[in-house]
């Protein structure tokens, strides 16, 4: 199994936390459509999702799509990728939760991605086109990547630590902001309304070597383009072993 530093995240952690950014884009506010192409391309485990409106968790399967308000969530030994058009990826760790706030078309015509780590960890690797707006909100925190970027936020009871692997990203809540460059870090404790701590001082795991192993494959396999399902190759780069239940993951209110 792969080891993360996210391994002692209890379930009850797996709770809703909605915090309003203190500089999300007046953009957000124009969208006038929230028809989208994002899907699942990755599923592996058990790997749950609740829609928008409804109090119940089902199962995920590879290629759901992605609409506003949908949640999803991992099982121990569970992982997930969400695709966006753009070619943008969300990469979910196990025992973790990300809500698509908003998922929608700004009049401008760029696509406005608004999502919320609730609990555990994920990469994200956002390759923008022009006017699209991505922000990933987590522990009262905003995470605003600068063009192309790659980053990894985690969650562990209020505790956020954010690694920036390629790119830009500004995080800031409501009093303070800070611009991360590649290869800082930034701690954060919402509890003690902490100030943003940025250091250099990276730690690479085994998930994040999984991470980095796509990323190379799937640009290689790209110039072949050997049409959907999962390529053998993702299946080689799977680095769990098992798969794992949430207790009560599926009853009527969920996490």
């Amino acid at each position: 199994m792969c080891k993360q530093r996210s391994a002692s995240l209890t379930i009850s952690s797996l709770v809703t936390l909605f915090v309003v950014p203190f500089f999300v884009p007046s953009v957000w506010a124009n969208t006038h459509s929230h028809v989208r192409a994002v899907s699942l391309t990755l599923v592996e485990g058990t790997v749950i999702a609740r829609r928008s409106g409804s109090p119940r968790w089902t199962r995920a399967d590879l290629n759901m799509p992605i609409e506003q308000g949908v949640s999803i969530a991992t099982a121990r030994n569970s992982f997930v990728e969400v695709q966006f058009e753009n070619g943008s990826t969300v990469r979910v760790g196990e025992l973790s939760r990300v809500d698509f706030l908003q998922m929608g078309n700004a009049m401008h015509g760029g696509y406005v991605s608004h999502l919320n780590l609730a609990a555990g960890f994920a990469t994200i690797h956002v390759m923008p086109r022009r006017h699209d707006e991505f922000v990933l909100t987590a522990s009262g925190a905003s995470l605003l990547p600068h063009g192309k970027a790659e980053f990894r936020a985690d969650l562990s009871r209020e505790n956020l630590r954010v690694e920036v692997f390629d790119g830009r990203v500004r995080a800031g809540d409501s009093s303070q902001s800070q611009q991360l460059r590649s290869n800082q870090v930034l701690a954060y404790d919402y509890n003690a309304r902490a100030v943003f701590h940025v250091t250099d001082t990276i730690q690479m795991d085994e998930w994040d070597n999984w991470v980095q192993a796509r990323d190379q494959q799937a640009s290689m396999a790209a110039y072949n383009d050997p049409g959907p399902g999962m390529y053998e190759w993702e299946k080689d780069l799977i680095p769990y072993g098992g798969m794992g239940l949430l207790p009560g993951a599926f009853g009527e209110t969920g996490f």
